[in-house]
């Protein structure tokens, strides 16, 4: 980024467990905000979910990563309550290979036992 922009605006730091809920609502459910209704707590447990998944990337000191590796809302912008393999298919399809590339160079056996720890924090034992 170039410094002279850098001093001509104030910058603001988002982070991704800070606007996790709030943005999975305007994402999936914009127009519903019924705290009762079974989407909105869908939502809620999602968010949860992705919260845990992040605490667990920037928790393990083997990587170094930080919240800013954090996975973001949007990656879950195509994610269908119907579909029950929905967040396995953008974990698999989509997060896995970010991880992979955070991780690119380190011990693969190490990699992947990170990995299947952040899977399980998103999924469950699915």
């Amino acid at each position: 980024m170039d410094f002279a922009l850098r001093r001509r605006f104030q910058w603001v730091e988002i982070k991704a467990n800070e606007v996790m809920s709030s943005s999975l609502h305007n994402i999936l459910d914009k127009d519903n905000n019924d705290e009762n209704s079974d989407k909105y707590k869908k939502i809620e447990e999602l968010a949860n979910k992705v919260i845990d998944m992040n605490n667990k990337i920037s928790s393990d000191n083997k990587f170094g990563l930080s919240d800013a590796y954090h996975i973001g809302p949007a990656y879950f912008k195509k994610l269908d309550f119907d579909d029950f393999g929905s967040l396995t298919k953008i974990f698999e399809t989509n997060i896995r290979s970010i991880l992979k590339e955070y991780t690119r160079g380190r011990k693969s056996e190490d990699v992947e036992n990170w990995i299947d720890q952040c899977r399980k924090a998103l999924l469950g034992d699915n």
